[in-house]
């Protein structure tokens, strides 16, 4: 929808993105948030749960990252497109739901709604209709101006994570901050990676400080803070809003924006990614999704992370198919 010629750089991003949507589902989603106590009992399981879900925070934020790095040109068909890939996939899972289980857990009309569940999909079409406007603005607006612009809107997100003071933000999972975010991608490519003469190496440090620095204070919570402390750390870790994970996805996206290169291998399995969280969210499928990867979670602790990265895997390239 962004752009008519796919860069492969940026379809290989989006692909990652998606795996680390699976991940996301594979942790929090499918444990629930970490306590103190289990961080206590089991340091080296829950520490490796906390760094990888900190791993894969950033996948939201890249993908309207990327939407603002080249454009949304809203159309009626863009639209119409999304609507269709949601029902033809959504109709897809639940069939497939229905073979697994040999019967439907849930009546009609819970399955019709389950469509409008996808919180992403919903945000993101908003995104899509303001986008006409938000071009206009951007083509207009001086780095000074948008670079005051973002400072006070990331700043109130910010501060909205310790303060609460509006449900606007909600943690970034929001049309409001996918328009913040789409204005950075904007100003990331035009007016920052032109400029920028950090190397790459240098930006992979940033995204590995990005990522260790949360986690790290997440888990000394769990020994130093009060109890209330470490689970105030969990929701201000996991939010999207959060300027250490949009550091993150920034990071990353300034990286592939370098890599310039084209394959139609990328190009093919990137052009299905969308259709892996559609499916995969799907209100019949996501507790069959939860139940392995719990199962998974039985095995020996040495075989917990291969297998769990073989069935991610093998549940994207399914669905890419």
């Amino acid at each position: 929808m962004a752009a008519k010629s796919r860069q492969s750089n940026f379809e290989l991003l989006r692909i990652i993105a998606m795996f680390m949507v699976l991940m996301l589902h594979a942790g929090y989603a499918a444990f629930g948030w970490p306590k103190y106590h289990q961080v206590l009992a089991q340091p080296d399981v829950l520490s490796m749960r906390i760094l990888i879900e900190q791993l894969a925070i950033p996948a939201v934020d890249i993908f309207v990252l990327i939407s603002g790095w080249f454009g949304i040109r809203a159309t009626a068909r863009g639209v119409a497109k999304l609507f269709f890939q949601v029902g033809f996939v959504s109709a897809c899972a639940v069939a497939v739901a229905y073979l697994y289980r040999g019967s439907f857990t849930a009546d009609t009309l819970t399955i019709i709604k389950g469509l409008f569940e996808y919180w992403f999909i919903w945000s993101y079409l908003i995104l899509f209709l303001v986008s006409p406007i938000l071009n206009a603005y951007l083509k207009n607006a001086t780095k000074r101006q948008l670079e005051r612009w973002m400072l006070l809107f990331f700043g109130l997100a910010a501060l909205n994570l310790v303060f609460k003071y509006t449900k606007d933000f909600n943690l970034g999972y929001s049309a409001i901050f996918f328009i913040g975010l789409y204005i950075l991608g904007y100003y990331l490519r035009h007016h920052l990676s032109p400029v920028l003469r950090l190397s790459n190496a240098k930006l992979w440090g940033i995204f590995l400080l990005a990522t260790a620095f949360p986690v790290a204070m997440q888990i000394l919570s769990a020994y130093v803070y009060p109890i209330p402390v470490f689970g105030a750390f969990v929701e201000i870790n996991t939010a999207y809003c959060n300027p250490i994970v949009v550091l993150q996805a920034a990071s990353l996206i300034l990286i592939f924006g370098r890599y310039q290169f084209q394959s139609r291998a990328i190009n093919w399995i990137a052009a299905s990614a969308f259709s892996v969280y559609i499916f995969h969210q799907n209100g019949q499928l996501i507790g069959i999704f939860f139940d392995n990867v719990r199962e998974i979670a039985e095995q020996p602790r040495w075989l917990v992370l291969p297998l769990e990265f073989m069935f991610l895997c093998c549940v994207f390239m399914d669905i890419c198919r």
